[in-house]
């Protein structure tokens, strides 16, 4: 492969792997969002008073946490060829994502469901601003499949804190990573290796 070529699709076995383990896990933990949401629904009040209440708030931690490592993970896959781009919208998605810990923190602290709610608008802005730029990104790059980088903001919009409420939809946010991670590009034969 000459340095004139565009880089290759391939990824080493260990990277695919880890990448996949990832994107797993954290579809692993949107998908548990969504059942607990599901069998206890956390009541619509102001403050947070029953156990159901407490657990879904308490959850928005570890469900952003995995996003904020499933996006970090695709974001050290591109290896800088997601450009300037990338990187800005990938910070910008961290620093949404990092926003929304102090709301749900103070969430349970204070027992009050909107705490810190103008950081909690910000945050939900903010990631979907990174998201947008990265997905813009990894569309240019084509490591991905070319649908992988469009359908990472939809999914958060339609199935992450946006949504926070509507049973269920973290499903969508878990369907999709478990989508990426099945689609990305397999490794190269022992015949491809030999041949670079």
């Amino acid at each position: 492969m000459t340095t004139a070529q565009a880089p290759s699709v391939l990824y080493p076995t260990q990277q695919r792997k880890q990448t996949r383990g990832i994107l797993l896990a954290a579809a692993a933990v949107a998908a548990a969002a969504a059942l607990l949401e599901l069998l206890y629904p956390p009541s619509s009040a102001k403050t947070l008073t029953t156990a159901a209440d407490y657990t879904f708030t308490a959850m928005l931690i570890p469900f952003v946490l995995a996003a904020l490592a499933a996006i970090t993970r695709l974001h050290q896959l591109h290896n800088r060829t997601d450009g300037r781009l990338g990187t800005a919208g990938f910070w910008l998605a961290c620093a949404g994502f990092a926003g929304f810990l102090p709301c749900a923190i103070a969430s349970l602290v204070t027992g009050e469901s909107q705490a810190l709610s103008p950081l909690y608008i910000l945050s939900i802005l903010a990631s979907l601003a990174g998201l947008a730029a990265f997905a813009v990104a990894v569309f240019r790059a084509r490591l991905l499949p070319r649908w992988a980088g469009p359908v990472l903001p939809i999914a958060w919009l339609l199935g992450g804190p946006v949504t926070a409420g509507l049973r269920g939809t973290t499903f969508i946010l878990a369907i999709t990573f478990i989508a990426i991670a099945i689609t990305l590009p397999a490794a190269p034969g022992p015949q491809e290796q030999q041949s670079r």
